[in-house]
């Protein structure tokens, strides 16, 4: 157990910085010269992370131009497959912020409501899942199965 909580902090600040820059959009404009000057603070820190045990992806953008982006560490660690920029990942729980932030912006806005169903804002729900609720489903235990599948 001890070794988890020191390793999930490169991860998080790793997801967020991906999710930062997500957030922005394109993710792959070209590069203001300004911006591109200086990219050794994360570079450092990509390599910190790398030498920490740390595999996945660090993506920092600014206004939608993706500043760095580095792939550290392994894919698949038991057969030593490295980490690509191309590798696909199921980045899992850390959206669950984000997508609560919008929730809650949105009803603040008066577009939806937290005990508003699925089945009223999600056409095709599947009708044993039509009941959940908005909240429900951002507790992160809404009833549906986990997959990695596409």
């Amino acid at each position: 157990m001890s070794s988890f909580v020191p390793r999930a902090w490169p991860r998080l600040a790793c997801g967020w910085a991906l999710l930062a820059a997500l957030a922005g959009a394109p993710v792959h404009a070209a590069v203001p010269a300004a911006a591109a000057a200086d990219t050794t603070a994360f570079a450092r820190y990509a390599d910190a992370l790398d030498a920490f045990g740390f595999s996945g992806q660090v993506l920092v953008a600014e206004r939608g131009h993706v500043i760095f982006e580095r792939a550290c560490g392994w894919a698949d660690p038991r057969y030593h497959v490295p980490m690509t920029l191309g590798t696909r990942l199921a980045i899992g729980s850390i959206t669950k912020n984000f997508v609560a932030a919008a929730v809650l912006k949105l009803e603040a806005r008066g577009v939806l409501h937290l005990d508003d169903r699925l089945a009223d804002r999600l056409p095709g729900v599947p009708v044993d899942k039509a009941a959940i609720t908005l909240v429900r489903a951002g507790h992160g235990h809404p009833g549906w199965p986990r997959t990695l599948e596409p």
